[in-house]
This record gives structure tokens, sequence and C-alpha cells, in this order.
């Protein structure tokens, strides 16, 4: 009860109900959650992506009972051209609830993805989740710019539930993608299965099954590194720390890199993204840590470390100014242990 009055304290706060949803004072989601992989960025629109970027707790029927207000009054007043999805304008530094009354993805269901496909000039979202009732299995792509949703038929029109349950070629919920512009082809990985959605093709793959990888949405981090060509995998508390993937040989490879190791955390998991600008892929602990990785020491010789450090300021500065900094490097891949 004592929680409960907390919670009610820190609402009256923060939130409010406004033009028919419910934000924050400044205007941004409630309590997101069970949305790890669905966020992207769309160049094309300038805008972050967050495919499910709306828990529960956002709900006019949450607002009313958490405020003692009529449920019956406060769902009435519901906008239901909101929907789940909402986007974030960083040169405006502003939150944007998306809204439409036109044919769109019914964002249904946790443990989604999205990545922008720069080709198609579209991000493509993607769930396959049974945590729902009914089950949502849908695969659609979505033009920001245009304000325009198409649904994708993989693999000769078959559903994506028949390729999830029944052919198992597709990842179920829970998953994390990323994507080869080198290549075409989006890459997914949920717990040992490594899949790949071949973009021209229009056709989903299950490519590699390995032990050793442990993925998943809410612990792992999953990352393309456009400069080696690899797709990267950290599991700070798993068995395998870091591994990379290649689309030459649908293979992973055991990474152990020189310098500090990724820190433990005790409360929570990391998250993390590759930058292209340094060619670092980058962990942040929220705990005070930051761990960099940069992954072509040997072609890269001794300015690898500079890079390193600039990534490291540059990083250090925008999550956290007092972050522990832990850099280390890993030669070219290739001389590791391979997946059989």
């Amino acid at each position: 009860m004592a929680e409960f009055e907390k919670t009610k304290a820190w609402w009256k706060e923060n939130v409010i109900m406004h033009e028919g949803h419910v934000t924050t004072r400044k205007g941004g989601p409630i309590i997101p959650a069970h949305t790890w992989d669905a966020f992207t960025y769309d160049p094309k629109a300038h805008r972050l992506i967050w495919g499910m970027g709306a828990s529960p707790g956002g709900t006019a029927h949450y607002h009313a009972m958490v405020t003692g207000q009529s449920p019956e009054k406060l769902t009435a007043q519901e906008d239901p051209s909101f929907t789940p999805l909402w986007m974030f304008d960083p040169m405006a530094k502003q939150w944007i609830h998306y809204r439409t009354k036109a044919g769109h993805a019914p964002l249904r269901g946790m443990g989604a993805t999205m990545a922008f496909i720069p080709e198609l000039g579209k991000s493509i979202w993607y769930v396959a989740a049974q945590n729902v009732s009914p089950g949502a299995f849908e695969m659609w792509t979505f033009d920001a710019a245009a304000d325009a949703w198409s649904e994708l038929k993989p693999n000769g029109g078959k559903s994506i539930s028949t390729l999830v349950t029944k052919d198992k070629v597709a990842p179920g919920s829970e998953l994390q993608s990323a994507y080869s512009p080198r290549h075409g082809k989006l890459v997914a990985v949920l717990e040992h299965d490594t899949f790949t959605y071949d973009i021209k093709a229009n056709e989903w793959a299950r490519v590699n099954t390995d032990e050793r990888i442990d993925a998943h949405d809410s612990r792992t981090v999953f990352a393309y590194d456009e400069a080696s060509d690899v797709f990267l995998l950290a599991d700070p508390k798993g068995k395998t720390p870091l591994a990379a993937f290649s689309l030459k040989t649908n293979q992973w490879e055991i990474i152990t890199p020189d310098g500090p190791p990724m820190p433990k955390r005790q409360y929570m998991n990391y998250r993390g993204y590759y930058d292209p600008a340094h060619n670092a892929f980058v962990l942040d602990g929220s705990e005070g840590s930051v761990w960099v990785l940069n992954v072509e020491r040997v072609r890269l010789g001794r300015s690898a470390f500079r890079i390193e450090r600039h990534a490291v300021q540059l990083v250090s500065k925008i999550l956290s100014p007092r972050a522990t900094i832990f850099a280390s490097t890993a030669a070219p891949f290739g001389a590791g242990s391979a997946s059989r």
C-alpha cells in the first residue's frame, strides 16, 4: 500500500491526460516496457522510432486508477487515433505520439523488433509474440516520412505464425535484429539460433544454431559493425560475453578482446550500440561504467586507441559525466573458434 501511495504521488507530479492521450508533462511516453529492440532511427524522417513505445501504464484506464478518477469517463475521452508507437525528434528535442486513422500494423505483443532499411527508405517492424491473446504474428514496412504502412508476406506468402512455430525458419518473440547494407540482409538472434531475412528475396531462413550463443532482447546487446562486416553480440552475464557473427560463413566466433573485460553489473543489464563515426561498440552499464570496444586494432595500428578515447569522451559526456571508462581492442576476425 505504501508503494502504491508513492506511485500516486509520482504520477500526480509527472503525468497528465491531455488532448485524448496520457503523457508525461513534457509530452513523452509513460512507463515504456517490454519494447527492448523495437527502436530504430529513420534518417529520412529524421526521427527515432519506438515501435512499441508505450506500456499498458500509458492508458486512460490506468491513469484513472492511479488518480482516483472515473475509468469510464477518462476512457471515453481517449483518442483512438493514437497508437502504441512513439517517435523522438532529436533536433527539436521533442517526443511525438504517433497517431493515424489509416491502415497500419496492429502494434500488439511484446518483444518485437524494428530496423531501418536504407535501400527501402523504410523501417521493418516484426513481431512473433505468444505473450498476448490472440498471439501477434506480423511483419510490416513503415515509411515514417510518408506515413505509410505495408504488410510483408515472406517465404511465398506464408504466415509469420507458420514460419515461426511450424517451419522454424523465423524468430519468435524477444528477438534482436540488425541490418547489413553490404549483404542486404537483416540478421536476427534469439537464444541459440541465428536467422536472416533477405530483403530482395523476401525470405526468412535459420542459418545457424550454436549452444555457445544465448541471445535475448532484455539481456544482450546486438549490433552490426559495418567496418569489420560482422554482427557483435555482448552478453556480459552469460557464458559467452562477446561473440561475432559473419554472413560470409554464417558462423559465430568467440572474441576475447585485449584490455579490461566488461564490468559486471549488479542489477539490470547493459544497453549499447555501434558508433560508425568512431568504429566503436559501446556498452552503457548505467551504474557508472561505459565499456568501449574497437575491433580493428591491427589495421588501425596505434591510431586505434586514439579513436577509442575519442569515442569514450563522446559517450561519457552523453551518458554520464562521472562514468568509469573501460576501453578494449580486438584483432580482426577469422582466427577464432567458429561454430560447428
